[in-house]
């Protein structure tokens, strides 16, 4: 988990507004490709989904800059919330054209809301050690 020193940088209120207009909300590919865990075939249904405003039990993850180009140094929110069981890691960002990007849209990787490994890895170094 990030160190959570500041609030986030965007209303995620503004966000969800902006998935009604067209061609305000973009998504990256990999955060579509990741959101098919969760049902969601296209980047037009990610954004219909968004564009409801309902997210169950959310809250900030992070708040941080991004470190890569084309956007580096954009401020980003991240937020985890469910849908069903399974929690989501949800990250966005605005350009100063005022274009919204969908950075993630996936399972949590780090943190109490990751999945459980469905094996002990420790459990398999131990047996190499035989």
């Amino acid at each position: 988990m990030v160190a959570r020193s500041r609030g986030p940088y965007y209303h995620l209120s503004d966000i969800v507004k902006s998935c009604s207009v067209p061609g305000m909300v973009h998504v990256r590919k990999k955060a579509k490709d990741d959101a098919q865990n969760f049902g969601f075939e296209t980047a037009t249904r990610i954004i219909e989904f968004i564009s409801i405003g309902v997210f169950e039990d959310i809250e900030l993850d992070n708040s941080d800059v991004l470190d890569h180009e084309p956007d580096k140094g954009t401020p980003f929110d991240a937020y985890i919330f469910r849908i069903g069981p399974k929690h989501v890691y949800f990250a966005f960002y605005k350009r100063p054209n005022g274009t919204w990007i969908i950075k993630s849209f996936h399972t949590p990787n780090i943190g109490e809301k990751a999945p459980q490994l469905s094996h002990s890895p420790f459990n398999l170094l131990e047996g190499l050690k035989k």
